[in-house]
């Protein structure tokens, strides 16, 4: 399901242990798409007010 929705995306917030078979750094990479990882759900924290902000 990921592989279908996640190319049409700007940007990847990922938990670390979510993408231990790599599919979203290699979806990432092959379409452009930034990736940021973060090592637990409340470090997304930041990066999703930083992608949501005016």
């Amino acid at each position: 399901m990921v592989a279908e929705y996640l190319p049409s995306a700007k940007a990847a917030i990922v938990v670390k242990s979510g993408d231990k078979d790599g599919l979203f750094t290699r979806i990432c990479r092959e379409k452009g798409i930034a990736l940021t990882e973060v090592d637990k759900t409340l470090d997304a924290v930041p990066p999703l007010k930083a992608a949501f902000a005016k």
